[in-house]
């Protein structure tokens, strides 16, 4: 039996509670001002068409059934003309809590589950589990207790190993590529975050935390990625520095100051770029 946090199943009602998700750890790994500007400033954060087709595709691969209820394509109407217009508003009256997206968007979101599940291991990997799992814990990072939360794409339980599944579009799923998209987005930090959540779930159990990118265009490659200790220790490294500048920052005023000098800097060509083979 998969354990979650019943109360926080609404997806709204998770983001609203009060405790340390991933994405808040990674901006205050980034610095206090970083997180800082997200707390007053929300709406420079706004929900985006890169989450948007992201919420799309998961609701399409990991919950179909509920895909099918509450994701509709509105029709074609003229709603310029009387006739358009009556026939809009009983389709509102009928759909009007529904997710409308428009057919492209369908059509896209299916091209990639198919994709997702062509590869026969994503396709076992993403059965008999539970997709959208909160959950709630407390850890105690330098030698303070925080309470921490997490809402994981998917959990599948196989004899003692819980598999933490992220399904992740992406421009390119090549090791290489999604490599460098894990040192880019900090994805150590959300591997670590929800390997620690489920290990407090599941003291018996052992954690691994799986990515399974898949390809937002053509050809629509699809692979699966688990992270190793290597990932698991880095993304704990930059946890404990993401609460170490909550302590300093709540502490000084001066911390809200983002991590950029004010002096003129010479640019010069990275190093990977020079001695790369011509």
């Amino acid at each position: 039996m998969i354990k979650y946090e019943e109360s926080l199943i609404d997806e709204k009602t998770y983001r609203a509670y009060d405790a340390w998700a991933a994405s808040d750890i990674r901006l205050l790994a980034k610095s206090y001002g970083h997180f800082d500007h997200k707390v007053k400033y929300p709406e420079d954060y706004s929900y985006t068409a890169a989450l948007r087709a992201g919420t799309i595709v998961h609701a399409c691969v990991l919950e179909p059934e509920r895909f099918d209820i509450d994701f509709a394509v509105p029709p074609e109407i003229n709603k310029r003309t009387k006739a358009g217009k009556e026939e809009w508003a009983e389709w509102e009256s009928e759909n009007g809590d529904k997710f409308a997206l428009t057919q492209e968007e369908y059509d896209k979101a299916m091209v990639m589950r198919h994709h997702v599940l062509r590869n026969p291991r994503a396709k076992e990997l993403f059965s008999g589990g539970m997709a959208e799992v909160p959950i709630l814990w407390e850890e105690d990072i330098n030698g303070i207790t925080y309470k921490m939360k997490g809402r994981a794409d998917y959990v599948k339980i196989v004899g003692d190993q819980v598999l933490v599944l992220d399904l992740k579009t992406t421009m390119e799923a090549t090791y290489d590529a999604f490599q460098r998209s894990i040192i880019k987005w900090d994805y150590s930090t959300q591997a670590q975050h929800y390997k620690r959540g489920f290990e407090h779930l599941y003291p018996d159990h052992e954690v691994s935390f799986i990515w399974v990118p898949v390809e937002k265009s053509p050809p629509y490659g699809c692979q699966i990625f688990q992270a190793s200790e290597e990932i698991y220790a880095h993304g704990q490294r930059i946890r404990e520095e993401g609460f170490r500048n909550l302590e300093h920052g709540e502490a000084d005023p001066n911390q809200l100051n983002l991590p950029y000098s004010d002096e003129i800097q010479r640019m010069k060509l990275p190093g990977w770029f020079k001695n790369r083979a011509r």
